[in-house]
């Protein structure tokens, strides 16, 4: 992919753009603004006195779309305290799966899927431990449908070719560019890893930008519908990411997002202890990986998924559920962490869960426990 070219010029700020977006940095001449101060993981993290389970985390390598999630990713602090539910997709998997029946145990007689219909939100998957990831995934690919495609003219097309979604069934995998989406709410930003950032500039053409000196970012106001809305693009990482803005936020409360594009300022969700505890056992490599972190958790709406035995597991600081479902085999896993207490036990999970169909294994340690699911 190519780089695109930036202006280096002492000072540079193009008008339009993000409220405060020069706390991404800049040189002498270009000083970051002091009205919004950066907050770093560990300004947040680490109050007088620690719980001793918070010593010692694990030592996790976060995969690229994890290392794009802030950790300092809202304003408001007092509302909202850093919680946040998160979905990752492996796009490849998603469009090979996306109109497949599982054929597998728990779901051989079911007839969901993975595409966001009206139908596939209803029909809830019956083993509690398949609803969490196959809601996130749908989720996910609803937001990109609905909102980037449905409400942003210029960027939605684009996306849409990137994806694959813009060709005929059979020739979506050739057409395919992007890699992953990964989708984090409050404030909640869709972001495209993988992506033909030319293509995207050149579509974006007519939208009005914001450039910046000392990174290979660039922010855009979106149009119509949008017109409130951001798309950021960066090549500052080894592949090309593009984050959108898909609901209405503050600027402030979107400033965490730019400044994990540039790889500056803001930590990752990594940082996050509880996350790195729930890292440590999840298989964070699945095409599905979802997250529930701190005090959020996932609102149904009454499709039928509130009844879902992790409900019964609380509290917990973090739970991280992986999904690698194919058409005839599925693994599905529940990751729990709690560092201020004790996570569920083996036997708590065990009898919280139906286990009458595949190979369950589940455990427990001080920080962190797990149950995982496979079929056949």
């Amino acid at each position: 992919m190519r780089r695109r070219q930036y202006l280096q010029a002492a000072g540079l700020v193009l008008t339009g753009g993000l409220a405060g977006c020069s706390e991404l940095g800049g040189d002498a001449s270009t000083p970051a603004a002091t009205d919004t101060p950066t907050v770093t993981a560990t300004a947040e993290s680490t109050p007088t006195e620690e719980p001793t389970p918070r010593e010692n985390p694990p030592i996790i390598n976060p995969p690229l779309w994890l290392k794009l999630i802030p950790f300092d990713y809202f304003g408001d602090k007092d509302e909202y305290t850093g919680r946040m539910a998160f979905q990752r997709v492996d796009w490849e998997w998603y469009l090979q799966m996306r109109e497949t029946t599982p054929e597998w145990g728990a779901a051989g007689n079911e007839i969901w899927s993975f595409a966001p219909t009206e139908a596939n939100f209803r029909l809830v998957p019956s083993t509690d431990i398949l609803k969490t990831p196959h809601y996130g995934t749908l989720l996910t690919t609803l937001n990109i449908e609905d909102t980037v495609f449905g409400e942003f003219p210029t960027l939605g097309p684009e996306i849409q070719r990137q994806c694959g979604l813009a060709a005929d069934d059979d020739e979506r995998e050739d057409a395919r560019i992007i890699d992953e989406v990964v989708n984090y709410s409050v404030p909640n930003v869709t972001t495209f890893i993988g992506a033909d950032t030319d293509a995207v500039h050149d579509a974006l053409a007519n939208n009005e930008p914001k450039e910046y000196s000392n990174t290979a970012v660039t922010t855009y106001i979106g149009t119509d519908d949008a017109v409130s809305q951001r798309i950021i693009v960066s090549d500052e990482w080894s592949q090309g990411v593009v984050m959108v803005e898909t609901s209405d936020e503050k600027a402030e409360d979107l400033l965490p997002a730019l400044q994990r594009s540039a790889s500056k300022g803001t930590e990752s969700l990594a940082a996050d202890e509880s996350v790195q505890w729930c890292l440590s056992r999840a298989e964070s490599t699945a095409p599905i990986v979802t997250g529930e972190v701190n005090e959020y958790r996932y609102e149904f709406a009454e499709q039928g998924r509130s009844d879902r035995s992790v409900e019964r597991l609380e509290p917990f600081d973090t739970l991280v559920t992986t999904l690698d479902a194919r058409q005839y085999s599925g693994t599905a896993q529940h990751a729990f962490s709690h560092v201020d207490g004790d996570p569920p036990t083996a036997d708590e999970l065990r009898s919280s869960f139906e286990t009458d169909s595949g190979e369950w294994t589940a455990s427990s340690e001080p920080n962190v426990s797990s149950i995982e699911a496979s079929w056949e």
